[in-house]
């Protein structure tokens, strides 16, 4: 083993393995939280509300723990490669209330953003290829 590597190096098959299993276990409980968010506006009861937001609390813990695990995981298996690459806290803000007032909406709150003029047409000029 050389000087910096934690233990042997994983095989192109126990990483492909590793994928799939990720994506095995996530794809089921995505499918499960996108579900409710799609039964959530027809739900009128207020109870059945609260059982339902109560639900989807508790399927977005899920969520955060099985990745938290995977990811865990991941790092101690050597499978996680950092890269540096530039950062647009902006942008990344930008999104994220985007993605997230859809949902926001439908208890009737509103997710606004503001950022100075100089971090917003930053944020711009590199949108493209954002992930």
């Amino acid at each position: 083993m050389s000087h910096g590597q934690r233990g042997p190096p994983k095989s192109p098959d126990l990483r492909a393995f590793g994928q799939q299993a990720r994506d095995g276990i996530r794809t089921p409980i995505t499918g499960m939280i996108g579900m409710l968010d799609l039964l959530a506006p027809d739900i009128k009861n207020p109870a059945q509300r609260e059982k339902l937001q109560f639900i989807q609390q508790c399927t977005g813990t899920l969520r955060r723990v099985i990745d938290d695990i995977l990811d865990i995981s991941q790092l101690q298996g050597g499978g996680v490669v950092l890269e540096n690459k530039p950062f647009y806290p902006a942008l990344t803000v930008e999104r994220g209330a985007k993605l997230y007032g859809a949902s926001a909406s439908l208890s009737g709150t509103q997710i606004t953003t503001a950022m100075p003029a100089e971090l917003t047409a930053l944020a711009s000029s590199h949108n493209k290829g954002y992930r």
